[in-house]
């Protein structure tokens, strides 16, 4: 799930870490101006401590700019747009809040109503979240799981 932008994530490392340069936001940096600009011998090597990064929204609507210069691997909603170094992304079907994308309600709600939350007394299939306490649907929902993490293994 590592990131795809390796090379330009290691300029943006150098740029900020050896010489100085800062983004603060999507809008804003700091670019040292240096009269004599001298780099000696280096020898930069590293690999992420992390495999993942990501902040939810940062607003820049930059193709990614921003979150590649901050190293990220996804910019909230929004990847990392190819000129950037791309992005990796989560599994499919989705990054977040993808249980009505596991289990749609149209098609999965009338044969399983106890799959769906509990709503003051009757269950709800349009908008709401599963019903994890059902110990059929967990094993339906892992089962669907494992099945979709196999198959993003494998480039489907």
């Amino acid at each position: 799930m590592g990131c795809r932008g390796g090379t330009i994530y290691g300029a943006y490392h150098f740029l900020e870490d050896v010489l100085g340069v800062h983004w603060w936001n999507p809008f804003e940096e700091t670019v040292p101006r240096h009269a004599n600009l001298k780099i000696g011998s280096l020898r930069l090597q590293g690999h992420p401590a992390l495999d993942y990064r990501d902040i939810y929204m940062l607003y820049g609507r930059d193709d990614g700019r921003f979150a590649a210069r901050n190293r990220l691997n996804r910019d909230g909603d929004a990847q990392i747009s190819g000129k950037y170094g791309g992005c990796s992304d989560y599994g499919p079907p989705y990054h977040v809040h993808t249980f009505n994308l596991y289990f749609p309600p149209a098609e999965y709600f009338k044969p399983h109503p106890e799959w769906y939350s509990l709503i003051e007394g009757r269950r709800v299939g349009d908008g709401a979240q599963l019903c994890l306490t059902q110990p059929e649907l967990r094993k339906a929902f892992l089962a669907r799981l494992v099945e979709r993490m196999c198959c993003f293994g494998k480039g489907a």
